[in-house]
């Protein structure tokens, strides 16, 4: 009778071992494969406006410089961009959401740039 209730305990600390295991797995293949999913990162440097007349209308280009970083694992692209202007720092709710993005600039080269942006 004792080796059998002996068996008994170490297949339930087998199996409970096991469990924790592939609790861990679990938790390491979500994390690894929230970094292998497309993700950029923007930090803003800096921006500036230049306001102009033209046709009896005032307008305003805004300039924003900033660098892009593929934060991801494995290489891919940037298709559009928008401007958001998010409301509170959880990024819950947007105060404003544009487009038209005139160009893109490398600011070393000066060189313009065009969609989509291969990283």
């Amino acid at each position: 009778m004792g080796s059998l209730n002996t068996t008994k305990l170490i297949v339930d600390a087998i199996l409970k071992l096991g469990s924790l295991a592939g609790l861990a797995g679990i938790v390491y293949q979500i994390h690894n494969n929230r970094k292998m999913r497309p993700q950029f990162q923007f930090t803003f440097e800096s921006s500036y406006a230049e306001f102009f007349d033209k046709d009896k209308l005032k307008y305003c280009n805004y300039h924003f410089q900033g660098i892009f970083k593929n934060s991801s694992l494995t290489p891919n692209s940037i298709v559009r961009l928008y401007l958001t202007v998010w409301d509170n720092k959880k990024k819950g709710s947007v105060l404003r959401f544009g487009h038209g993005v005139k160009e893109i600039k490398d600011t070393n080269t000066q060189e313009k740039m065009y969609l989509p942006l291969r990283f």
